[in-house]
């Protein structure tokens, strides 16, 4: 009984196809495989364009979007600097209005002071000139006074120059026999606590006022300065002791090399000597 055995064939064909070997077995003819060929070909062509536009496309998209990114992220930093140059100018015009009031209310109350002052000075001077209208007492008439200012004369009633005389006695009396009826300062003016009712007085007692309290503040600032020169002298004293112990000079101990051989020289001559 005889054996046959079949060998494995192996293709030649790279494509994968076994081409028929008799024109019976054989399919399509060469021109058809020929097309089929150009056909797969060019498909695969195709493929790989559309592939790379795809490809293209998504880079396109990417860039389009990074773009609009940076575009968003440039308005929003143009936003908040125009935002914070708004805040800054309100708060510049805000600051400005401040200082303009402070200075306008500063010019008032150096008005006043001035004002005050010299009422004072004049209410010493035993001179109470009538610069503003004010409340004239009863059996006073105005048309009295106003004669007298068209003329360039300042006459004043008798009874309202008793009247000022009593409220300056008051005002300028040191001590008071009455309890609560007057305060004094640090420094020995005595003015009334209780309102009076001539508007000119309360002129002249807050004047007083004005004057005591900015003595006071300058009395306090000349002992605050009389100190702080104290304690910076005393600091200077010894600051001074300090760097005159450090800079005092000292006399040498060191001797010289010459010094030193001219010693040992000496010492060996009276070793050997006295051997």
């Amino acid at each position: 009984m005889s054996t046959c055995q079949a060998s494995p064939h192996v293709p030649t064909n790279s494509s994968g196809f076994q081409k028929a070997s008799t024109p019976e077995l054989q399919i399509t003819s060469d021109d058809e495989e020929a097309a089929i060929w150009a056909k797969m070909a060019k498909c695969k062509q195709h493929k790989a364009l559309r592939e790379e536009a795809a490809q293209l496309e998504a880079e396109r998209l990417k860039r389009e979007q990074e773009q609009e990114q940076l575009e968003a992220e440039r308005r929003e930093q143009e936003h908040l600097e125009a935002k914070r140059k708004e805040q800054e100018w309100l708060e510049a015009e805000h600051w400005e209005q401040e200082t303009q009031a402070q200075q306008k209310t500063g010019e008032l109350k150096g008005k006043e002071r001035e004002k005050a002052a010299r009422v004072a000075r004049l209410s010493v001077m035993h001179f109470w000139p009538c610069t503003a209208k004010c409340e004239l007492p009863e059996g006073v008439e105005p048309e009295a006074e106003e004669a007298g200012a068209k003329a360039g004369k300042k006459r004043v009633p008798e009874d309202v120059m008793l009247l000022r005389a009593r409220e300056k006695r008051k005002v300028t009396r040191v001590g008071s026999a009455i309890p609560g009826e007057s305060e004094a300062s640090p420094l020995g003016v005595v003015v009334p606590t209780v309102p009076p009712s001539d508007p000119l007085v309360a002129v002249v007692v807050k004047g007083f006022k004005l004057i005591a309290a900015a003595m006071d503040q300058q009395m306090a600032e000349m002992w605050a300065r009389r100190e702080t020169q104290h304690w910076f002298n005393s600091w200077l004293g010894d600051l001074l002791g300090e760097f005159e112990f450090v800079l005092r000079p000292t006399t040498p101990v060191s001797k010289s090399s010459e010094e030193l051989h001219s010693d040992v020289a000496d010492m060996e001559l009276e070793s050997l000597q006295s051997d």
